[in-house]
């Protein structure tokens, strides 16, 4: 039984963290999705019957359940305390960052984030008082194995609760999953730091939202969105 539920909450916690949350000697016979040519002329996307049926499934999820919880959330707690809990987190994230940067061989980046938490004891992690973290993208092993450009990793896709990726930022993702501490913290606390930390997010900035309300094409533009943020990511 202990076990059940041991893998019952690595599965919730994965399904709401990364909601909450790409050479290679084979060749790889889908264009590349991050280079100028191809990404002007369009995206790869082949599964896009699928892709449409699983966005309009995760929008039903951020209607009904997550828009509703982030709008009273952000009633009930004040700006600056949201503003601490993303500290928070950011300094609890610094496996994730470091792994991140030494995948895409970052040497300089990734000595300042492992010292990133140590820095900001200081201010109890609520406050950023290290000021080499200023202005700082945060890494991830999601990046660092999309910018490997693996074989079909360029192919976009929406994962049922988790959203839009490629293939490749996909297996990141998994990687990134077993880095992220929250994880070992067992059912139903991991899960639950997981949706907080979703709700938060979403209280101080949903991009997401507006897009999907205001646009003509919902699917494309937030495709669009994604592949903007992740190209630009990816640059820095």
């Amino acid at each position: 039984m202990q076990k059940k539920t041991k893998h019952l909450s690595f599965v919730l916690f994965g399904l709401l963290s990364l909601l909450l949350l790409e050479g290679c000697a084979a060749k790889n016979t889908s264009p590349d999705l991050f280079s100028d040519d191809v990404y002007d002329e369009g995206v790869y996307d082949p599964l896009q019957p699928i892709n449409s049926v699983v966005f309009r499934f995760n929008n039903k999820i951020y209607d009904f359940f997550l828009y509703p919880l982030t709008d009273v959330y952000e009633k009930v707690v004040p700006t600056p305390i949201r503003n601490g809990i993303v500290n928070i987190f950011h300094n609890l994230m610094m496996p994730v960052r470091v792994v991140g940067d030494l995948a895409q061989l970052k040497g300089e980046k990734m000595v300042i984030d492992f010292f990133s938490p140590l820095g900001n004891l200081p201010g109890l992690w609520v406050i950023d008082t290290y000021p080499s973290d200023d202005n700082l993208d945060d890494e991830s092993l999601e990046q660092g194995v999309a910018s490997w450009n693996l074989p079909l990793s360029d192919t976009y896709i929406v994962w049922p609760l988790l959203g839009p990726a490629t293939l490749g930022s996909s297996i990141g993702k998994v990687g990134d999953f077993f880095l992220t501490p929250q994880t070992y913290l067992g059912c139903p606390l991991s899960p639950a730091v997981a949706l907080e930390k979703k709700t938060n997010e979403l209280s101080l900035e949903n991009p997401y939202r507006d897009i999907v309300k205001s646009a003509v094409n919902p699917y494309g533009s937030v495709q669009q969105m994604y592949l903007d943020n992740f190209k630009q990511s990816l640059a820095e």
